[in-house]
């Protein structure tokens, strides 16, 4: 295989590496959006509470009774990370977003130069 077949090659891999861990993000994305809805739905319940209300929390197959503030509490914690972590994939996909436009780039120059 010729230097430019193999660096078409390569550059054809790396693109579709790169759409690969695309795909990836927006699949995890998916799934935090989901768990922040989760949570947000609970911080509305906790809000119809009265303040001597029991909650109770699920470990294992146990329900163990939890103090409403300290389950607000860890809600709170809960949606603030998800947060966090969204806004994370969100910068990790404008990064891969850039890196995919220049692998096509590289890729459309070396089909060119190849006669592809």
């Amino acid at each position: 295989m010729s230097n430019e077949g193999n660096m078409l090659e390569q550059a054809s891999k790396r693109y579709r590496e790169i759409q690969t861990a695309l795909q990836n993000l927006v699949e995890n994305k998916k799934r935090l959006v989901s768990q922040l809805h989760e949570n947000e739905l609970v911080k509305k319940e906790f809000q119809l509470l009265d303040g001597d209300s029991t909650v109770y929390k699920l470990i294992g197959p146990v329900l163990v009774r939890q103090e409403l503030p300290e389950a607000r509490g860890n809600v709170d914690k809960r949606v603030e990370f998800i947060n966090d972590e969204i806004n994370r994939l969100d910068n990790k996909y404008t990064d891969l977003e850039k890196d995919l436009r220049k692998a096509r780039d590289k890729l459309i120059e070396l089909q060119q130069q190849n006669g592809n």
